[in-house]
């Protein structure tokens, strides 16, 4: 089948071809009005190397380049128990750490000291809380567990919850224009399909 009788297949059967493209998008429009509201809110920290000892230029960039390359340890700790327990005491939270570490992620832009923690939750009110107390916690937890070996001794960073995570006013998900776009794509695709098979 070439170019033009491919197109003429699609003219005789276009009535086919968007009834295919109308189901299919009012499904989407179905499964996206079914699908609970999730919201995101993120908070951010700001580490920065503590060098009350630099004599110079290159220590300082000495303590730089180890809060850069301590920022990638960082964030893989966000979902572990020593995190999200004092989070859950704090909220009141009727989960358990594994639960709530798949409500939280915690990224570092590359070459930054930046950890953004994002939480997302059916309550906007609570994604905004979670996402402050995780960035709370996790400052604790690196400055007297990840960055002091005894009581005496000075954290070797300093971290800073440098933005408070705010109550979102809308959903991140569902997308209804996403969803109406999938949808268009997969009526015309099944639509041209059907009109194929028709005229073999």
């Amino acid at each position: 089948m070439d170019l033009r009788e491919f197109l003429g297949t699609l003219l005789r059967h276009w009535l086919t071809i968007v009834l295919c493209i109308v189901v299919a998008m009012v499904a989407s429009i179905g499964v996206t009005l079914l699908m609970t509201p999730q919201y995101k809110s993120s908070s951010v920290l700001y580490v920065m190397a503590r060098t009350p000892g630099a004599q110079g230029t290159s220590d300082v960039l000495q303590g730089s380049n180890y809060a850069r390359q301590a920022v990638l340890s960082y964030v893989q700790v966000i979902g572990d128990a020593i995190v999200l327990d004092p989070v859950i005491a704090r909220l009141g939270l009727d989960m358990t750490a594994a639960e709530l570490s798949s409500h939280v992620t915690a990224t570092s832009p590359t070459n930054t000291v930046i950890i953004n923690i994002t939480a997302t939750d059916d309550s906007p009110t609570l994604a905004a809380d979670i996402a402050n107390a995780v960035a709370q916690s996790l400052a604790t937890v690196i400055m007297d567990e990840l960055e002091k070996t005894s009581a005496d001794t000075t954290e070797l960073v300093k971290v800073t919850q440098t933005q408070q995570a705010i109550v979102p006013t809308s959903p991140s998900s569902p997308n209804l224009v996403l969803n109406l776009a999938i949808g268009l794509v997969a009526g015309l695709a099944l639509g041209i399909g059907l009109a194929w098979l028709r005229s073999v």
